[in-house]
């Protein structure tokens, strides 16, 4: 019901079909595939895997909390909220009547869990197995956070590794597609060419616009 209110999906007037601005011409897209065979990994703080959106959605062996060592993607504390929001964009269930459609509703789900019940950072061992995990099977991880100050910041040698590892001979030989964000303090004079996991040239590294196409005022 609330994809009319999806505009990067489909940015187009209501009434006359005219498109307004960008989008992904999803339905176009979906005519091809929409994920089906694929697994997303979201590292982040977990995701709710009750949700009616990802009930049948979750590649349920694949699941892992690296801070914990469980095999548990859910989040472990109650103020936790960030991955269940990204992987609803990702991924969350189509044709169901309820909220949102997923860019890619076919795909199925692994939640990396690298945040502790107290929202701190999993260590530098921590996030390199997360980085190299079940790259075979896990064929794109999406990571949506990076660096919170405008200084430097470089990947530890153990993680740089470990992506080394994904990129180059994860998903069968073919690389696992590491997909990143640009930031949110643009205002601040954060910049994503600081950050060492964003500026590596063999991940996606994305940005945001609006719906008029100019690019967000945090991007």
């Amino acid at each position: 019901p609330l994809f009319a209110t999806q505009w990067p999906l489909e940015n187009r007037d209501p009434a006359t079909g005219d498109r307004l601005g960008p989008q992904f011409s999803i339905r176009e897209a979906w005519a091809e595939s929409t994920g089906q065979g694929v697994v997303i990994g979201i590292a982040d703080d977990g995701v709710d895997l009750s949700h009616t959106d990802f009930l049948g959605q979750g590649a349920d062996d694949l699941h892992f909390n690296f801070t914990t060592g469980k095999a548990d993607g859910n989040h472990v504390a109650s103020n936790q909220g960030h991955g269940t929001i990204v992987a609803g964009l990702a991924l969350a269930k189509a044709d169901n009547g309820r909220g949102i459609a997923g860019v890619s509703p076919g795909a199925k789900l692994a939640s990396l869990v690298v945040w502790t019940p107290g929202d701190d950072f999993g260590s530098e061992e921590e996030v390199a197995d997360m980085f190299q995990y079940q790259n075979d099977l896990i064929g794109i991880q999406n990571h949506s956070w990076g660096n919170s100050t405008i200084e430097q910041l470089d990947a530890p040698l153990i993680e740089a590794k470990a992506i080394e590892r994904a990129i180059e001979s994860g998903r069968s030989g073919k690389g696992v597609v590491m997909i990143r964000v640009a930031g949110n303090s643009r205002e601040e004079d954060w910049n994503a060419a600081d950050d060492g996991y964003s500026n590596d040239p063999r991940v996606v590294t994305v940005g945001a616009v609006g719906p008029d196409g100019r690019v967000a005022p945090f991007s």
